[in-house]
């Protein structure tokens, strides 16, 4: 589900230059939608889950990379900015909750996994600072995803040998770690700019 969250990415980004929110944000859920199906119709081992979120990453990654910097307007908080990404969580949660004893794990799994984050910060950010910004700020965001796809990895290798809480402690701690990294890599490459 990592890599139909990255294809949804790299189609809202590729869209929201020229086309309006709606479309581009119907277009990358489509995506997300068709990718969710593929997932669904194979057993996937784990060398199979992490090829297949290799190749997606080495796909999208570069299509992105033009849009990773835009202008980026200042940004004021809106009252609705928080309630409305706990709404999308919440429903999100009753939707895998109430379905999960009809549909099963694996279908519950899929549901767990809409990309609520970038689906709200398309919702929230557009129609504030524009295709392009929030473009970049998804296209971006694919390296966090990476991050995560390692964490599930982690959780998964850590789970029966470790138990739960320690699996995803671990697994947090690889998310944690990841971000931290990017954090300072960025920092690096803008110190070594030179300045204009």
């Amino acid at each position: 589900m990592n890599a139909a969250t990255v294809l949804m990415s790299l189609v809202f980004v590729s869209l929201v230059q020229r086309a309006g929110l709606l479309t581009s944000l119907v277009a990358g859920l489509g995506v997300w939608l068709a990718g969710a199906i593929l997932v669904r119709a194979f057993e996937w081992s784990l060398l199979g889950g992490i090829a297949l979120n290799a190749v997606a990453f080495a796909l999208c990654l570069p299509l992105v990379q033009r849009f990773r910097v835009a202008r980026m307007p200042l940004v004021t908080s809106r009252w609705y900015d928080i309630p409305l990404r706990a709404a999308l969580v919440a429903m999100l949660v009753a939707v895998v909750v109430t379905l999960s004893n009809v549909v099963g794990p694996r279908v519950s799994g899929v549901i767990a996994l809409f990309p609520a984050v970038f689906t709200s910060l398309i919702l929230i950010l557009t129609p504030r600072i524009g295709g392009a910004a929030t473009g970049a700020v998804l296209a971006n965001g694919q390296w966090g995803l990476i991050g995560f796809g390692l964490a599930i990895v982690v959780l998964h290798l850590a789970a029966q040998p470790f138990g739960r809480a320690a699996a995803l402690s671990l697994a947090l701690a690889m998310c944690v770690i990841w971000n931290l990294g990017l954090w300072l890599y960025g920092g690096r490459r803008k110190a070594a700019r030179p300045a204009n």
